[in-house]
């Protein structure tokens, strides 16, 4: 019988690292230790620690946040490398190397408010 590897298996994502211990390496990165740089290096941890959440809307946000311009604003804030920040993220397979398929996080209703137009004005022409 064989068994599936997690690791070789493209949904599944179990992180090489914790948490707790990224957070720290980011942290001896920085180059301020006050508390809002601590702030944001739990932000972007916490981030990272969603980017393999089960959850698929959390996941999706957090993939859209470290592969977008507000994780370069967030790490140039405290002087880190975005570049190295999702480095990290990749490496420890918190993140996917690849760009994930994104569907749309609401259904589209467009049908449904053309169909309820098209009702109102044909009570207008009634009335």
């Amino acid at each position: 019988m064989n068994t599936i590897d997690p690791r070789k298996h493209a949904g599944v994502r179990k992180p090489l690292v914790g948490i707790r211990a990224v957070s720290r390496m980011l942290l001896r990165s920085v180059d301020a230790s006050c508390p809002e740089a601590r702030l944001i290096v739990a932000m972007i941890a916490q981030a990272m620690e969603d980017c393999a959440s089960k959850v698929y809307v959390d996941q999706l946000q957090a993939e859209r946040f470290m592969r977008s311009w507000r994780l370069e604003v967030w790490a140039t804030a405290v002087g880190l490398d975005p570049g190295f920040v999702r480095e990290v993220a990749i490496k420890t397979q918190y993140l996917s190397p690849t760009e994930p398929v994104t569907h749309a996080l609401r259904p589209k209703a467009s049908n449904n408010r053309a169909n309820t137009q098209e009702k109102h004005q044909s009570r207008r022409a009634d009335a």
